[in-house]
């Protein structure tokens, strides 16, 4: 029986990571911790009739037309159902003379007149995401897989559905991928294994592959039923607009550190452009020397068009935990942004134009020896971005093979500002967003500054964007020392993480996915999680089952992700 698990989550890449940042001769160094004032703690028609033998997938489309699919047998359509910039960094000092206040916001508990407490915080924009089920039982493996959609407050509606059959010997890792709480990890083992959402919320993109399954490669759907796919949001239109990848979405290795066995990251981002014409994503092309490695590819979703964007010669990964290119971002209609970590200094980051020239820019520089901090005191502009970016020194907690400090950093222009010095190697190790009103940053981080966090474990903080008010907005605790912080999902019993996605802009709603369970309704599984970014209205808007054991042994688990989100 084969054994492996599917463990760690990236959402959608870890931070690109440099040494130090120069312009000439001015380096940052580590800013001091910044001062704390506030805690507040408050804290979801293809359809085959023919009887498909073991690992072949049963397939229903649920989407108001299907068309240009090429014909393939099993398409028949049905209605549904009811940073940076090259960058000079600014070193803050305090003025208090290194004092700290914490004000510790207590919430009126009860009646007796206290204010009413707030009302839940609402989305007002699309969110697509994947439900991921699998069954085992002691003679055979089971898997279900669906596409929803949900505007709004409104009900989720499901526009695509698989239902994958598998040998018996490939149950194990049904058990191993619940036990991991890690909803993305699906890309690992079924069909759909990338996905996103255009920025007016209209359209999403998917890929369909199961060449790289772990469970039955290149067995869960047929070649026609394979791909990249568009489609209205109200599941219209669906089409085949590409072939599907030759770079898999996800790295998986042996690690000793994990309960699980294993190590890995899930890169299922598909970048789109600010119009929403054309997307990128990297697969596998000839290099400059016309030896095949990853590159970056743009695909034009009215035209048709597939280019390459790079010819970057093989690269040596730096991890086996991760793929050599990075998935990019559009910062234009015409430029991308991707980054790597087996650049010839270590991590880089380029940019480059969408016009095929193949000529890249470097976006981050590193230090150069001998240089020096240059002490130079400016005011910042408004904030454009945040992010996590490595600074030099060794962090003080240990997460296995993560060896590098990574401190919160606000853009404004070409200037970067440092807002944290926990000194720890996963602070907004995946993202940073700005409040709808763009003056505080949240981020994720397993510090400890107030002494709410003893047990280390991932919780959501935010500060304001000159680096002072620092809060913590949750107190998520599973009552042990938390193993992986805020990068490595982990069984229950070993601290739970959780992943920031996005703020909608329109209601001040923070959306983020977490296999912890505030409210006690997800106590082995994953799910979505919304709350205002002052740490108010916190709510669970999913319920899906995560890991059960019935008396029989049989293991049923059900996760989601991943998600996109867009707004207007």
């Amino acid at each position: 029986m084969m054994e492996r698990s599917l463990r760690r989550r990236l959402l959608p890449s870890p931070p690109p990571f440099a040494e130090m940042f120069t312009e000439g001769t001015r380096v940052l160094l580590p800013s001091p911790p910044p001062f704390a004032e506030v805690l507040t703690e408050e804290g979801t028609g293809l359809e085959s009739q023919r009887r498909v033998p073991s690992s072949v997938a049963t397939l229903r489309l649920r989407s108001g037309q299907a068309s240009g699919h090429g014909g393939g047998s099993g398409w028949r359509p049905s209605l549904p159902s009811p940073v940076s910039t090259s960058a000079s960094l600014y070193l803050r000092f305090c003025v208090s003379a290194c004092l700290s206040l914490l004000v510790i916001t207590l919430a009126a508990c009860g009646g007796g007149g206290g204010a009413p407490p707030p009302p839940p915080a609402t989305l007002s924009g699309t969110l697509a995401y994947v439900v991921s089920e699998c069954r085992a039982t002691a003679s055979e493996l089971t898997a279900h897989q669906e596409l929803r959609v949900q505007h709004g407050e409104q009900a989720p509606q499901t526009l695509l559905e698989f239902t994958v059959a598998a040998a018996v010997e490939a149950g194990a890792l049904c058990a191993s991928w619940g036990a991991s709480r890690s909803g993305p990890s699906s890309v690992d083992a079924f069909p759909i294994v990338r996905l996103n959402i255009s920025p007016d919320g209209k359209t999403i993109v998917f890929e369909v592959n199961d060449n790289f399954s772990v469970i039955a490669p290149n067995q869960l759907v047929s070649p026609d039923q394979e791909g990249m796919f568009v489609m209205g949001v109200d599941g219209s239109g669906l089409r085949r607009i590409g072939p599907p990848g030759r770079e898999p979405s996800f790295r998986l290795a042996a690690d000793p550190s994990s309960p699980l066995g294993l190590g890995g990251s899930t890169e299922w981002w598909i970048g789109f452009s600010p119009d929403g014409r054309t997307i990128t994503f990297i697969d596998l092309g000839p290099s400059c020397s016309g030896v095949d490695a990853a590159q970056v590819f743009t695909l034009d979703l009215v035209t048709g068009e597939r280019r390459q964007q790079t010819c970057l010669e093989p690269l040596q990964p730096a991890s086996p935990y991760y793929p050599t290119v990075f998935p990019g971002n559009f910062l234009d209609n015409e430029t991308i942004q991707f980054s790597t970590l087996s650049a010839p200094e270590g991590s880089a980051q380029y940019t480059v134009q969408t016009d095929g020239s193949f000529v890249l820019t470097r976006r981050m520089p590193v230090a150069v020896p001998g240089s020096q901090f240059i002490p130079n005191f400016i005011i910042t502009g408004p904030p454009s971005n945040a992010f996590g970016l490595a600074v030099p020194g060794l962090p003080v907690n240990q997460i296995p093979y993560i060896q590098t400090v990574v401190e919160l950093f606000m853009q404004s222009g070409d200037n970067l500002l440092q807002l944290t010095n926990f000194q720890r190697s996963d602070t907004s190790y995946y993202i940073g967003l700005l409040s709808a009103d763009r003056q505080r940053v949240l981020f994720e981080a397993s510090a400890d500054p107030f002494g709410t966090n003893p047990n280390e474990n991932c919780q959501i903080f935010s500060i304001d964007v000159l680096g002072t008010g620092l809060r913590q907005l949750t107190a998520f605790d599973e009552g042990v020392h938390a193993l992986g912080g805020c990068v490595l999902p982990e069984p229950r019993g070993y601290g739970c993480l959780t992943a920031l996605f996005s703020v909608d802009v329109h209601t001040d709603t923070v959306l983020w996915d977490s296999p912890c369970d505030p409210f006690g309704q997800n106590p082995n599984g994953e799910q979505f999680f919304v709350m205002r970014s002052d740490g108010t209205g916190l709510r669970q808007i999913t319920n899906v089952r995560g890991m059960t054991t019935e008396p029989d042994g049989t293991v049923s688990v059900e996760l989601i992700g991943p998600l996109v989100y867009a707004q207007q």
